[in-house]
């Protein structure tokens, strides 16, 4: 999308995200967003590292998580790739998270000590 700003092309992907997966953090199913926690999109491969606005690297995190998953990648990186995995696997069933879904990331989070 040439001569898109990276925000407008963010916000337009996280729109279409939205419609498929619905409007869902995919960390924590108990998320109620208000102002000072909005649903983010996420890099799976980081910006920095080359990753691109696009589907398939992306993930709908409410502000909160995608900050502590930010401090994951920091302290507690294997966890921040398996967590990422999962991301990526769900992103491939273009169907919203499920409950088997979010107890597999219940499961990676119990492992941080």
């Amino acid at each position: 999308m040439k001569g898109i700003k990276m925000s407008d092309k963010v916000r337009k992907l996280k729109e279409e995200m939205i419609k498929v997966y619905g409007f869902k953090c995919w960390i924590n199913e108990l998320w109620i967003p208000n102002k000072k926690n909005i649903l983010t999109y996420h890099h799976i491969l980081e910006a920095r590292n080359g990753g691109k606005v696009e589907w398939e690297n992306g993930a709908l995190l409410s502000l909160y998580k995608h900050n502590y998953l930010n401090y994951l990648d920091l302290y507690y990186h294997s966890i921040y790739n398996e967590l990422n995995g999962l991301f990526y696997d769900l992103n491939r069933t273009y169907a919203p998270p499920t409950d088997e879904y979010y107890e597999e990331v219940k499961r990676v989070l119990r492992r941080i000590k």
